[in-house]
């Protein structure tokens, strides 16, 4: 796996040098991928890719979407026709695991509690940000094969895959509700965080109710 992981990388890090940073960001998905295909766990379920529609209240009222930081000020994104996209989803028998996957490759990144800088600037996109996101609309999807309909079952992870120093100044609250790693220390935090809550997770309800909502899926695995 580690040869993989390497190669992997190898591509990842060329891809950038020529600006391809399409190519850059999917590389850094099937690092992550393999990462999570390769926790040794008997039981889970594993997406890449996974778009589904954002999510509506009873109201039929569109739940918040996407923040950008646009020329010195915040822009919410929010409409019925924006599908969200889980770079990389892994739901285990304990928690459900939607991963945000960065490839900045910086100096600096600063996670604070509020955004993110990428070597002293505010980025477009917070990756937490994201995150949050993916994990709120994610729920609403999925709340009723979770325990007790229950939103601690899911934690959001970001991912950053490329080289950078990374500084998390949030506070400890923020920290817990969305772990930020990288790709070497991925592993420790999906097991830190993959722990049993009062009851186990239905694999079979959870995968019934993502095929519902999925508009596209980029491939899954099953074990």
């Amino acid at each position: 796996m580690a040869q993989n992981i390497n190669s992997l990388l190898k591509g990842m890090r060329e891809a950038g040098k020529l600006r391809n940073y399409k190519e850059k960001g999917d590389l850094g998905e099937e690092v992550v991928w393999e990462l999570c295909k390769n926790l040794g766990l008997p039981n889970f379920l594993l997406y890449h890719s996974y778009k589904y529609p954002y999510q509506s209240n009873r109201d039929n009222v569109v739940y918040t979407g996407n923040v950008k930081y646009e020329n010195g000020r915040f822009v919410e994104y929010t409409s019925k026709s924006i599908d969200d996209e889980i770079d990389v989803l892994l739901v285990t028998p304990y928690r459900v695991f939607p991963i945000e996957v960065k490839s900045y490759r910086a100096k600096r990144i600063d996670a604070y509690d509020h955004w993110v800088n990428k070597d002293g600037d505010p980025v477009d996109k917070s990756p937490i940000a994201q995150a949050e996101k993916h994990a709120r609309h994610l729920y609403h999807a999925i709340h009723m094969a979770l325990p007790d309909g229950d939103s601690s079952y899911i934690i959001p992870i970001v991912c950053f895959t490329d080289k950078c120093a990374l500084y998390d100044e949030r506070a400890p609250q923020f920290k817990d509700y969305i772990p930020v790693c990288i790709a070497n220390t991925l592993r420790k935090t999906l097991l830190q965080y993959n722990k049993p809550g009062n009851y186990l997770l239905s694999l079979s309800a959870i995968q019934d109710k993502l095929k519902e909502h999925a508009v596209s899926i980029k491939r899954k695995l099953t074990k």
